[in-house]
Parts: C-alpha cells; sequence; structure tokens
C-alpha cells in the first residue's frame, strides 16, 4: 500500500496504535481528528490530518489505497468513491458494539 487513510478517531485508542502501525510499514498516512488532536496525530507520524469538524473527509481526500474506520463514523458504501480499485476497507466495530 502507498497510502492509508484513517476515517475519524485517530487521537482515540484505536487509532493512536493503527497510525503508528501504518507509518511503520512506510504509506503515506492521511488522519482524521477534531482541531484540538491535530498537533498529537501528526506526532504520532500522520503525514496529513484533516479535521472533521472544519470539512468532510470522505470529500475532501484523494483516492486511497486503504481506510481504517476505527470507530464506526462511516460505512463502505460512502468510502467506496476515495478507495482505488482494489482499494481495502476496514472497519472494526460491529453495529452490536458501537456504543
Amino acid at each position: 500500500m502507498r497510502n492509508m487513510t484513517f476515517e475519524e478517531a485517530a487521537s482515540g485508542a484505536l487509532g493512536t496504535y493503527a497510525v503508528q502501525l501504518a507509518k511503520s510499514y512506510g504509506p503515506e498516512v492521511a488522519a482524521v481528528c477534531s482541531t484540538k488532536n491535530i498537533e498529537f496525530v501528526k506526532s504520532l507520524g500522520a503525514d496529513h490530518v484533516f479535521d472533521y469538524t472544519k470539512k468532510d473527509p470522505i470529500k475532501s481526500r484523494e483516492t486511497s489505497d486503504g481506510i481504517f474506520d476505527a470507530v464506526g463514523k462511516t460505512s463502505f458504501s460512502k468510502c467506496k468513491s476515495p478507495l482505488k480499485e482494489n482499494g481495502v476497507y476496514l472497519n472494526p466495530v460491529t453495529e452490536k458494539n458501537k456504543g
């Protein structure tokens, strides 16, 4: 994978781990968080950070090899257009586990 985008919660427990793990494999990492967490997420290794309080991150991004939705805020159907052909959408949160 050349780039990976993390949809929502890049500053949460699962998102912070995912940003660092992805970056360790070398792709360009784009992350999504709120304004107050931008510097923190950059310090984790994110190359680009989207502030979801100012822009819809799905509409404002280039295509990605993968999207990791750490908190289940979106769906595969909403993320299809920014995914490259053969791109991967990962969502570890099931409807049953949403809190």
